[in-house]
């Protein structure tokens, strides 16, 4: 099924089409999508990325708009091309970052619990995951600091201080299993840090490294759960500082 779907004439019955479409088992909505068309404003993209956002199209066929001779849009005033560039790129970086994951058979979603947004987004990525039918393993502050939650039912996650286990935990999950790993780690009777500063990690930038000095927090901010989650701050001891890269 192909749903042609034009922003400037984006009323909520298409929207409620797409939704009582989406939930039929079996059907796959595509849709061509047309950057830049001479009345696009902002408000105009922003509801293209929104509708994406909200349906994940499987199938969605991305375009810059270039007129046609003698059509009536021909004769519309263009938008300046360097900015339908940039739409056409943001939107086809979109499709790209989920389309992935529509082929994999478990997603490995990272939570921040620092604000309420951000679980939210959480939870519509585990819902999402479960229409279609993929496993999921949480890791992150979430897990760590609200593993009772009735989105997390079920599900395997991955405590803060568990991190380097994820492999583990992602190969026993693919089995069918549920794995909670929240345990906190000690050294001499002390509590220890978050994960290993030694594990491997792939940057987007290879000339940019992040290093983590510490760990935790000292304070007690009202919208804030990081404390909660990773517990008083807590400095790496220097000599586990990775202070040179090649």
């Amino acid at each position: 099924m192909f749903a042609k779907v034009r922003t400037s004439h984006l009323q909520h019955k298409e929207d409620s089409m797409l939704a009582t479409v989406k939930g039929v088992p079996g059907i796959t909505i595509a849709t061509d999508i047309i950057c830049g068309y001479p009345t696009e404003t902002t408000e105009d993209f922003e509801v293209t990325m929104s509708l994406c956002r909200q349906y994940c199209f499987p199938s969605l066929f991305i375009n810059q708009f270039f007129p046609r001779p003698g059509t009536p849009a021909a004769r519309l005033p263009r938008i300046d091309p360097k900015l339908v560039k940039r739409r056409t790129k943001e939107l086809s970086d979109f499709f790209q970052s989920y389309h992935e994951k529509l082929d994999a058979e478990l997603w490995l979603l990272n939570s921040c619990t620092v604000k309420s947004p951000a679980e939210h987004h959480l939870r519509n990525e585990i819902n999402a995951a479960h229409e279609l039918g993929k496993k999921v393993v949480v890791a992150g502050c979430v897990s760590q600091g609200a593993p009772k939650s009735e989105f997390l039912a079920g599900l395997s996650i991955v405590g803060v201080q568990q991190i380097d286990r994820v492999v583990e935990v992602v190969e026993e999950t693919l089995k069918g299993n549920s794995v909670r790993l929240l345990g906190t780690k000690k050294k001499d009777g002390k509590k220890m840090g978050g994960a290993c500063l030694q594990l491997p990690k792939i940057r987007r930038n290879p000339l940019i490294e992040i290093i983590s000095i510490n760990t935790g927090c000292l304070n007690q901010c009202t919208y804030c759960k990081t404390k909660h989650a990773r517990g008083q701050l807590g400095s790496y001891p220097i000599g586990r500082l990775p202070l040179s890269y090649t």
